[in-house]
């Protein structure tokens, strides 16, 4: 966004700002019609859901070290 705001500034071209952030013309053009057309906005910050669960048990005597892997999903809300 920082950058689509430099195009905003009074006398500033495509080419100048494209060529500043090392970006095509065609990329950065793209990115001005989605903002204009609501498609590219700014999100502030938002909280992930977190859920503390109880620590796995550690290793028996004997193990053969094996690895167990747990996988857990994680979802946005809102």
């Amino acid at each position: 966004m920082r950058i689509l705001a430099e195009l905003d500034e009074p006398g500033a071209k495509f080419n100048d700002v494209a060529r500043r952030h090392d970006l095509s013309r065609g990329l950065l053009w793209q990115w001005r019609e989605a903002r204009q057309r609501g498609r590219l906005v700014e999100d502030g910050p938002v909280f992930v859901p977190l859920r503390v669960v109880p620590e796995l048990p550690g290793p028996e005597r004997g193990d053969t070290g094996a690895v167990t892997a747990v996988l857990s999903t994680c979802q946005a809300t809102g």
